[in-house]
């Protein structure tokens, strides 16, 4: 594991020197059942970084990694959604010298899905999509698809919290939203043939059988976010029914999560603040609340534009 490790951080500083990129590691934890303990996913690249990838369940293995990596990373990123283990507390603790971030690969995961079902269908109103798999993924998801539209069917297989979850996200989308959110006590109870999008949402279990293939609509979308949610008979059966069966590819979401972090870097190092000048006038930026008539800029290291005066609320003069 070391040497992969040894071996993948050369790589990303030799890729850096090349290009002219900083450097740096995501450090995420799987849950996945179909996962060795500790794995290397290929490189990626954002904003100007070129980005090792582990992804772990072994807490000395993160240890290990953290001795290879500090000091020698511009940045690590790292897993806090807390499962089993801490990855922010371990990576906390053992580095000393590197720029320290964090990221939530399952929401990463729920951006890239929604964008990529709204890519492939500009609008879900009066679609009908089955989620299996309710857990986090699964929820979050549920909830961003409600709102576009969609009337969302959920299954897992503990029905009474597969219902407390349903009547939750129900009482929170959007006012506006006539489409609803339903749990499912059983999968029989599914007429596949009125199924659009049936989405697989499990931590790598095979939950999509051939018989559920069976009767969907040949234009039918399956998209596997977990990885492993389709048995193999499943596969094939699909694939021989000339039905688009798709594993989710997580770079844009992963993109998207690296940007906000940098973004958000930028705005509280560079953007945000808040100065008097020598006559006296106070100036704000990037979100500050200002006093009554303080004048509002762009930005508070570099000014170049002004945007208006505080109104002492929040908000502006107009």
């Amino acid at each position: 594991m070391i040497e992969q490790m040894e071996a993948m951080l050369k790589e990303v500083k030799s890729i850096s020197r090349k290009k002219g990129l900083k450097t740096g590691i995501t450090i995420a934890e799987t849950q996945n059942q179909n996962n060795p303990k500790t794995f290397f996913p290929p490189l990626r690249y954002a904003e100007g970084i070129a980005i090792a990838n582990v992804i772990t369940s072994d807490k000395s293995d993160v240890i290990e990694i953290c001795k290879v990596i500090d000091g020698n990373l511009d940045f690590i990123f790292v897993d806090n959604e807390n499962k089993k283990i801490n990855l922010l507390d371990i990576v906390t603790t053992h580095i000393n010298k590197s720029n320290i971030n964090t990221f939530r690969p399952n929401d990463m995961t729920v951006d890239a899905a929604d964008a990529l079902i709204i890519k492939k269908f500009s609008s879900l109103d009066g679609k009908n999509i089955l989620i299996m798999g309710a857990g986090n993924i699964g929820s979050k998801l549920a909830l961003k698809l409600v709102e576009r539209g969609a009337d969302i069917f959920i299954y897992r297989r503990d029905f009474l919290k597969c219902s407390v979850i349903a009547d939750g996200l129900n009482n929170i989308k959007s006012s506006g939203v006539n489409s609803t959110i339903t749990p499912i006590k059983t999968i029989r109870n599914i007429d596949f043939s009125k199924i659009d999008i049936l989405i697989g949402s499990t931590s790598g279990y095979p939950v999509i059988k051939k018989k559920h293939l069976m009767y969907i609509k040949d234009n039918a979308y399956i998209l596997d976010v977990g990885i492993g949610n389709l048995d193999c008979e499943a596969i094939e059966f699909g694939l021989s029914r000339g039905i688009e069966l798709i594993r989710l590819d997580m770079r844009a979401g992963f993109t998207s999560q690296i940007a906000l972090n940098r973004e958000t870097d930028l705005l509280v190092e560079k953007v945000m603040g808040e100065k008097v000048s020598n006559g006296g006038k106070r100036f704000v930026a990037g979100g500050k609340i200002g006093k009554k008539n303080d004048v509002i800029v762009d930005n508070i290291t570099n000014p170049s534009e002004e945007i208006g005066i505080a109104d002492g609320r929040g908000g502006l003069i107009r």
